[in-house]
């Protein structure tokens, strides 16, 4: 499947265009270069600041972590699991939408014969 990702916004002279599938091939050569099991890219935004959007490809599984800003992520290709501190684990297959609040421990763990392919939006905003 194809995807763009696409920034509008009237203070910058040009629209933003990124190609998601070839920065997760990227991605894909970095994992498998250095025998990881994530790879990740930070997104163009038109203001930056006010939130960070990352591309992820996972191949294996995350570390329980945790965020200092609430966390969305969508799962664009492949599909896994989440699984938060307390041993509870949500089903995350391909065209799911998460929220993570800040501070809720979680990791995501792949189960797709192929890569997970993820796009996570942070906030950066501090009140």
């Amino acid at each position: 499947m194809s995807y763009t990702y696409i920034v509008l916004a009237s203070n910058i002279p040009a629209t933003i265009f990124a190609d998601l599938d070839e920065i997760a091939n990227q991605l894909r050569e970095q994992i498998s270069a250095g025998g990881l099991q994530l790879a990740k890219q930070p997104l163009p935004l038109a203001t930056p600041g006010s939130i960070q959007e990352v591309l992820l490809v996972v191949r294996g599984a995350e570390e329980q972590h945790t965020h200092t800003s609430d966390l969305v992520f969508y799962v664009l290709e492949g599909g896994g699991e989440v699984q938060l501190v307390d041993g509870e684990v949500v089903d995350a297959p391909a065209g799911t939408t998460i929220v993570v609040p800040k501070g809720v421990s979680h990791a995501y763990s792949n189960s797709s014969p192929s890569d997970s392919v993820l796009i996570a939006t942070l906030s950066t905003a501090t009140a």
